[in-house]
């Protein structure tokens, strides 16, 4: 078993101290890399590309293989992480038969997440893997449940929940800024082109937009859905099959609703003052108070300000909060815990994509929690 301890005393700042002990296993390593957390990452292409300028600035990181399909994308990530051509592989079965590491970072297509974990965490790895975890719940359950033998942990990269505003609206609400809850309403207004892989997809605002809203929402709301209405549809003008427009109420088990409407087909072209960030607008009433607001113009309780427009964009790309992410992720192990988007919590954030969906379908309310114990 292998322990990692390190020093992280601030979370928006890249570690440059660490302080590193450990037990080490059957692996045989040189004096260089024995003080580091060890990485495979597996995807390098596409979004994996992140990782290429992420891990170098964290000294208490070593990548000991890559693997990707593309000899390219291998060549190129080998080059910018430092990895040796003898150690980029084609294939992960064939990757693990030399490369051994503490945390495999997964950034392979959905469908292939399950095959991957299945040989991954018994070989003892920790996963972070981009969202969503896999392409089914009864899926993503299996992962969950192969982790908890195995004894490592699951992490999902739902980054967003790290940026300014919800953590923020986190803090406040537990606090009881606004009293009791009565209702949430989020905006989200944004327009993407509808050419590439998603055109054919089904419920795309579903599937990769509100997959990150559902996540930080519930965050921020302490709570789970019990039950979700929700209607969709493609608007006209997109191009797109599936829908990319749409609404949904989440009731939450604390007895209020989140009221959420969201487009990826935004006329923004015609008038840009309707696109909002990927944080929205807000209006959260309380029977003691009042927060709205957005995330260019900052947010107000009750009139004041509480943060400004420029606090709430600082830090808050979705890229640079994938290391935010990964720095939570390390201090974890490091100091123990549940990581803040591990698999078993998002389960929950699936289910809500899930119901949804079903709900636009059916015409009906979707019971949440019935889809968590399914899956």
């Amino acid at each position: 078993m292998r322990i990692l301890k390190t020093d992280f005393p601030d979370p928006y700042r890249i570690v440059s101290k660490c302080s590193l002990s450990f037990v080490v296993g059957r692996q045989t390593r040189s004096e260089e890399y024995m003080d580091k957390l060890r990485v495979l990452l597996v995807g390098v292409g596409g979004f994996g590309h992140n990782w290429w300028t992420l891990l170098p600035p964290r000294p208490h990181i070593h990548v000991t293989g890559l693997v990707d399909p593309s000899v390219e994308a291998l060549e190129a990530g080998g080059e910018a992480l430092g990895v040796p051509p003898r150690l980029r592989f084609t294939d992960l079965r064939t990757a693990l038969e030399t490369v051994e590491a503490d945390l495999a970072i997964q950034n392979t297509p959905p469908h292939l997440r399950l095959e991957h974990a299945r040989l991954l965490l018994p070989r003892g790895m920790h996963l972070l893997t981009a969202k969503p975890l896999t392409e089914t719940l009864a899926e993503a359950a299996e992962i969950i449940g192969l982790a908890r033998t195995h004894g490592r942990m699951v992490v999902v990269n739902q980054q967003l929940r790290y940026g300014p505003i919800p953590r923020l609206l986190r803090r406040v609400l537990a606090e009881g800024a606004v009293g009791t809850i009565d209702h949430i309403d989020f905006t989200f207004h944004q327009r993407r082109s509808w050419t590439d892989r998603l055109k054919d997809v089904p419920s795309p605002l579903f599937v990769e937009s509100s997959v990150h809203h559902f996540d930080f929402l519930r965050s921020i709301a302490g709570c789970e859905p019990d039950r979700v209405f929700a209607d969709a549809w493609a608007s006209a003008w997109t191009g797109a099959r599936g829908e990319t427009t749409g609404t949904a109420i989440l009731k939450m088990s604390r007895g209020f609703r989140i009221n959420y409407r969201a487009s990826r087909s935004a006329r923004a072209d015609l008038d840009p003052s309707v696109k909002t960030g990927w944080y929205g607008k807000w209006l959260i009433e309380g029977d003691a108070g009042i927060i709205q607001g957005d995330e260019r113009e900052g947010l107000t309780l009750n009139g004041k300000p509480l943060i400004s427009g420029e606090d709430a964009s600082r830090d808050a790309g979705v890229y640079p909060l994938i290391g935010v992410l990964f720095d939570d992720l390390c201090r974890t192990l490091a100091q123990g815990g549940v990581p803040q988007t591990s698999g078993e919590d998002n389960l929950w954030t699936m289910a809500t994509c899930q119901a949804a969906f079903e709900a636009y379908q059916r015409e009906s309310w979707i019971d949440v929690p019935a889809l968590v114990r399914g899956g």
